[in-house]
């Protein structure tokens, strides 16, 4: 599998700090933007097709606020759509250093963020090891 691309992860919230870690996937929630993507137009580092930019409000609320669509034309590889969809419910956001490293989960219950570290896990990534997490997360309880 070919590393993939990170989504964009913008935080507002003034008591969470990730530091350098990227945000690479979100467990327990489906886009519900309609996403037209173009048929032919494909990448191997990312296969889903598009990038999503993700807000943190100070209120603790995920917004996806943009997604970047893959179009594979030339000087214009992504076409931006505009987008305001509150990400609702219970679910996890998936922070890595890099694509194969280590995981951070952060979770969300009823569509807010969990600051309470002890409800969040680490887990050992699939290739490489990065010991950023750790360091960053020493109180944080890895899992299998």
């Amino acid at each position: 599998m070919t590393a993939q691309r990170s989504d964009e992860f913008i935080n507002n919230h003034p008591e969470f700090e990730i530091g350098d870690l990227r945000l690479f996937h979100i467990h327990g929630y489906e886009i519900k933007t309609e996403i037209e993507k173009p048929e032919k137009a494909f990448i191997s580092s990312l296969w889903r097709g598009y990038i999503g930019t993700y807000q943190l409000n100070t209120n603790g609320s995920l917004c996806l606020t943009k997604i970047s669509v893959f179009t594979g034309k030339r000087n214009a590889e992504f076409e931006d759509l505009k987008v305001n969809e509150e990400i609702t419910g219970n679910f996890r956001l998936d922070f890595r250093e890099q694509f194969f490293g280590n995981r951070l989960s952060v979770p969300f219950e009823g569509g807010t963020i969990i600051l309470d570290q002890s409800q969040w896990f680490k887990q050992v990534g699939s290739r490489g090891d990065s010991a950023v997490i750790n360091e960053m997360f020493p109180n944080v309880e890895a899992k299998s």
